[in-house]
């Protein structure tokens, strides 16, 4: 993890929506300017005072809209201000955060926003008549389209590779009461989280158990993550500008005092620049 320079950046405003399996009542804009509006709230801030904006947004096809960030500009009251996307797979929202951090730390802007959104299923497929083909088909979209794509690859697939790796490795872990207890735990603290889409939900281990294989014997279906439609955002400011900021407010600035993320190489193989699953390098790369 790298060191941050030395001007500083916290975060003095945040704000999520609800999580929904499907929002109908609000588009993909619609949830990102609720986002940006609570966020602002909470900081006590005018949107004139922000300088630019971050957007993270993982899929066009879920969003109907080649270069959906264009749309982003006016809804977050940015016009005339610069605004970047940022799409990096499940790794979008680190990437978008770690965009926004850099903006204010390099000295570039004093406050910056950074949204997170996502809307997946819009999709339908009408052979089935439910969102679930589609959304799968859209997700293999982002698969290597000469080797990967067309021999069936899913975001399922490529969890199912690292768990059974993982399997192979270390047989006696991963034990399903143990799985399911995990899981348990989790949906417990979930009723915590007034935003949180299973808040309600009661997931016991015996339901997991007997909820059908998803990719046998990697996860069940209890154990994979739900379709989420919601939006966040934070605030982002620079050291004085953070102090003022918070002044008003009456809230004290979260400093960040280290980020650190990284991607592993993209195909798996024997040989390098090829990574077998379950396999880290036992020092990451000098910077």
């Amino acid at each position: 993890m790298r060191k941050i320079p030395k001007r500083k950046v916290a975060i003095v405003g945040a704000f999520t929506t609800p999580c929904q399996s499907r929002w109908l009542s609000k588009t993909l804009w619609e949830l990102a300017q609720w986002a940006v509006s609570g966020a602002l709230q909470d900081a006590k801030l005018d949107i004139s005072r922000a300088e630019a904006g971050v957007v993270g947004l993982y899929n066009d096809i879920f969003a109907r809209q080649a270069i959906p960030e264009s749309s982003f500009i006016g809804h977050m009251g940015l016009a005339f201000k610069p605004v970047v996307r940022v799409t990096s797979g499940g790794a979008t929202g680190i990437f978008a955060f770690g965009t926004a951090f850099d903006m204010v730390a390099s000295g570039r802007f004093d406050i910056v926003l950074c949204v997170g959104v996502e809307k997946a299923t819009d999709c339908y497929d009408f052979m089935s008549e439910t969102q679930t083909p589609e959304v799968v088909q859209t997700i293999a979209w982002s698969w290597d389209p000469l080797f990967e794509r067309d021999q069936g690859a899913t975001a399922a697939d490529s969890y199912a590779e690292v768990i059974l790796a993982y399997m192979d490795r270390y047989p006696n872990d991963l034990k399903m009461p143990v799985r399911a207890e995990i899981l348990r735990i989790m949906c417990e603290q979930a009723k915590n989280n007034p935003n949180a889409q299973r808040r309600d939900e009661i997931v016991t281990p015996e339901r997991v158990e007997r909820s059908p294989w998803i990719i046998e014997p990697a996860f069940k279906k209890l154990e994979t993550c739900v379709y989420t439609e919601g939006a966040a955002c934070l605030v982002l400011a620079a050291e004085g500008a953070a102090e003022e900021i918070c002044k008003d407010s009456g809230q004290p600035p979260v400093w960040i005092e280290g980020l650190g993320f990284a991607c592993e190489p993209y195909w798996w193989g024997t040989k390098h620049p090829h990574k077998l699953p379950m396999k880290w390098p036992v020092s990451p790369p000098a910077i």
